[in-house]
């Protein structure tokens, strides 16, 4: 009976895990974003240098507050197998480490968790699509995901029952890489020191504190404060309560539903940071009861947790507390909810047929209520970098996906001439946001009814014309509708007809308080050539169900 729920618990976790990927490589696109260019002009820089020292200077340069050197070495190796880089290779090898931190999970415990559901549960919370900001983001993958698995590592062998040199060089191997893979891995160093000082290990004390001591000079060694970092003693003096409330929502984060597009905010942040304080309130529990006796691992990483979640209160909450249940951030209060997950499946050992319930319960609930819906905001993206591509290849930068396009535009510019990196090809744009194909409609089997509908966007391109918009008839589920364009021909008295591409709209169906209507968005890309000499007015028609309607919308083709 062991054997076949090991197997049962097993099996459910490996379909998420293989769902996740699957998705993953749905919504993938091999376009840098936000801070992906300035790691693409850092590598650039790097293969373009003659000089080895300038080299080194290159690869420790400081990104914010990190160093990251992982992230820097995946870059040298892709470009290395591959010649070029590519985005999604990258952003899969940062995806990679949620594999690693499941695996470890799984041998770490797997003695302990026998008689109850355990990998089900680890595998909702880390196979996550509200971890949606660092999914397909290259050098938040690559940072944000394994600075949690060296650093899990470093802890686990650093708590070793009995220490040995080979077991104390491992947790300093990983220490490093977790230190130059983002900034918090520098919070580990404290946590180290504090688990040797515990464990009496005055040798290896003394040999960590030395390291540790030439780590730090190294680290801050010509370390600039980031213009858009607000000052430390500011924030103390003026966001004190703000920065409390900030490190409560980081910690609790991992249960906040926060959808980009139904401006929830609030309720969030509210959710977010009661369920961290009652995680806070735990962690006091624990300290009192002296688990660190019984589990020092479990103790230590949840330490470790709280130092990077009131730190960050410090840190960030000049900049609005809105950030603590950013996206990039949930790794975190991820690990932090498995730390006490494992700490009731060891304390709670003769309800473990009720906890089992329970805990089935809760990773279904959790997995269909907070972490599947939040893949929209990933489609989305998709969508968002390949636009930015199209206008980019019609001499147009401001759309690429980040705040500063204009510094895209030569970062890319540079990488084409090093040829370290090219943007996707306009065949595989156009695969993505495809051309619409003239079709013959006779106009008049449509009514001049009302229609909900709406153009967000005409923009004229080098050869052709791009429309986007949505479009619905209230009360009818949108999966199956068909959008059309009619462009008149004010020469010839006539209709041009074309067909749309459907595209998601995640945004109406809050907007309107409806759950029908994901399938109502429209894009139309227009050949110059397709379109008639003299034309202005635009007209919608939309089949659904056997019901035909036609609109002016009252838009122009300039």
């Amino acid at each position: 009976m062991k054997n076949k729920f090991i197997i049962v618990d097993f099996s459910f976790a490996i379909l998420l895990i293989v769902y996740f990927f699957y998705s993953f490589f749905r919504v993938t696109s091999d376009i840098p974003i936000n801070d992906d260019y300035a790691v693409l002009e850092n590598f650039t820089d790097i293969i373009n240098s003659n000089s080895s020292f300038e080299k080194i200077k290159l690869i420790f340069k400081q990104h914010n507050e990190h160093r990251i050197l992982y992230d820097k070495l995946w870059f040298f190796i892709d470009y290395k197998l591959f010649n070029q880089l590519n985005f999604n290779h990258l952003s899969f090898i940062g995806n990679l480490s949620l594999v690693g931190i499941f695996i470890f999970f799984f041998y770490k415990f797997k003695n302990k968790t026998t008689n109850s559901f355990f990998l089900l549960p680890v595998a909702v919370l880390i196979f996550n699509f509200s971890f949606y900001e660092n999914i397909t983001f290259s050098m938040a993958a690559l940072s944000n995901f394994t600075v949690v698995l060296f650093s899990l590592l470093s802890i686990h062998f650093i708590t070793k029952f009995e220490l040995n040199k080979r077991d104390f060089g491992l947790s300093v191997l990983f220490l490093i890489l977790a230190i130059f893979t983002q900034g918090a891995g520098i919070f580990l160093i404290l946590i180290t020191i504090s688990i040797l000082i515990y464990k009496k290990e005055k040798k290896y004390l003394y040999q960590l504190l030395i390291i540790s001591f030439a780590l730090i000079l190294l680290y801050f060694f010509d370390y600039h404060k980031p213009f858009n970092s607000p000052e430390i003693l500011e924030t103390l003096r003026n966001y004190k309560f703000r920065s409390f409330l900030f490190s409560f929502s980081f910690l609790g984060n991992i249960l906040s539903k926060y959808l980009i597009f139904t401006n929830d905010t609030n309720e969030s942040l509210m959710l977010s940071t009661g369920v961290g304080f009652l995680f806070f309130i735990f962690y006091i529990y624990t300290i009192k009861i002296k688990y660190y006796k019984k589990n020092l691992f479990v103790f230590s990483v949840m330490t470790l947790i709280i130092l990077i979640s009131f730190v960050t209160g410090v840190t960030r909450s000049q900049l609005g507390i809105d950030m603590s249940i950013a996206s990039r951030y949930r790794i975190n209060s991820s690990i932090f909810l498995i730390c006490v997950l494992i700490f009731f499946n060891e304390n709670v050992s003769r309800k473990k047929k009720y906890l089992n319930g329970i805990l089935l319960l809760c990773s279904v609930g959790y997995y269909f209520g907070i972490n599947l819906p939040q893949r929209e905001y990933l489609e989305f993206r998709k969508k968002q970098n390949y636009f930015g591509v199209m206008f980019y290849q019609n001499g147009n930068y401001n759309y690429l996906n980040g705040f500063e396009q204009e510094y895209y535009d030569k970062v890319l510019v540079k990488a084409k001439e090093s040829q370290t990196y090219f943007l996707p090809t306009i065949n595989k744009v156009n695969n993505e946001l495809k051309f619409s194909k003239r079709v013959e409609i006779n106009p008049d089997s449509y009514q001049n009814k009302s229609i909900m509908s709406n153009i967000d966007k005409i923009e004229k391109l080098k050869n052709s014309i791009y429309i986007e918009g949505w479009a619905f008839i209230d009360s009818l589920e949108t999966n199956d509708q068909k959008v059309f364009l009619a462009v008149e021909d004010t020469i010839q008295k006539k209709k041009i007809f074309f067909e749309a591409q459907k595209v998601k709209r995640y945004d109406l169906n809050p907007y309107f308080n409806k759950n029908n209507l994901e399938y109502s968005g429209f894009i139309f890309r227009i050949k110059d050539e397709d379109l008639p000499n003299a034309y202005k007015k635009l007209y919608l028609l939309i089949e659904n169900n056997s019901i035909k309607r036609i609109i002016n919308p009252n838009k122009l083709i300039k």
